[in-house]
């Protein structure tokens, strides 16, 4: 537990707009290095859909930015993905059974941008293996600089929260 919440600083490392399968200043990572990854699809109507990043924090709780419009109704989680736009074994595509904003989230300006989702069972910033903080918005091609959340202050209310809402 304390390994999921020392990387809670990381949750979405995905910027806004930035296509699935990019990857911005880094490398591919080794399959199934990083089990704490989670992809969210964000459905926007019939056609459009969102992809988002977050970072599973508790077996049935998953972080990402407020800002990515999920409903309980509109996104998929997928977790145990090297490639989501392969089959694998390994993944796990779950519905979200609770949506829960920070109570302070605003988006103009933009502040708070957190937001956990309790699944039936949004990419992190890692800085030397230590998860930091969560994509706010960015550049479209997801080039530098993009603003950050930093989640440390939040881990109180994270806690709180997956307490509250514990099955």
């Amino acid at each position: 537990m304390l390994l999921l919440l020392l990387l809670l600083p990381a949750a979405v490392l995905l910027p806004l707009r930035a296509q699935a399968g990019w990857i911005i200043g880094g490398n591919v990572s080794w399959p199934h290095s990083r089990p704490y990854m989670a992809y969210l699809e964000v459905r926007m109507g019939q056609v459009n859909t969102q992809i988002c990043g977050g970072l599973l924090v508790k077996k049935d709780f998953v972080l990402t930015a407020a800002h990515c419009s999920c409903t309980a109704g509109n996104v998929t989680v997928i977790l145990g993905a090297h490639n989501v736009h392969e089959p694998e074994e390994t993944q796990q595509r779950l519905r979200v059974r609770r949506i829960i904003p920070h109570p302070e989230f605003t988006r103009d300006p933009l502040t708070n941008d957190l937001l956990l989702l309790q699944g039936d069972s949004g990419g992190p910033l890692v800085c030397n293996r230590v998860p930091q903080g969560i994509v706010s918005y960015g550049k479209v091609n997801g080039s530098p600089p993009a603003i950050y959340t930093r989640i440390a202050k939040f881990i109180p209310w994270i806690r709180q929260q997956m307490c509250l809402f514990q099955q």
